[in-house]
């Protein structure tokens, strides 16, 4: 059988079916929570210099750990290098936003 040729009830479920695929590992986002992708515009690695580390993406400040922090982080799992095109989910705050408060926070190469 060719798939021109499935009836309506399969052929719809074979689509929705491909359009969950590759989503199904991406948890929702919440209302305070943020996804975006970017590329690494600047670097601040002085967490226990000034007490932040934070990457720049695309105009957006993401603080991915605060000096002696006892809180829960997410991960920076991408080299920090300037052009690096990385995937984002934070927590929104009136800066930007931070990977504090869920360790499935994440700054990641862009796939």
């Amino acid at each position: 059988m060719r798939f021109r040729d499935l009836p309506m009830p399969a052929l719809l479920l074979c689509v929705s079916a491909c359009s969950l695929q590759g989503t199904l590992h991406t948890p929702p986002t919440a209302a305070n929570e943020l996804r975006f992708a970017g590329a690494i515009e600047a670097i601040n690695d002085g967490c226990l210099a000034d007490g932040i580390c934070s990457l720049t993406i695309d105009g957006r400040v993401v603080v991915w750990m605060v000096g002696w922090s006892r809180d829960t982080w997410g991960q920076v799992s991408v080299e920090r290098a300037i052009g690096t095109p990385v995937e984002v989910w934070c927590r929104r705050t009136a800066d930007g936003c931070e990977l504090r408060g869920n360790a499935d926070y994440y700054v990641r190469a862009a796939r």
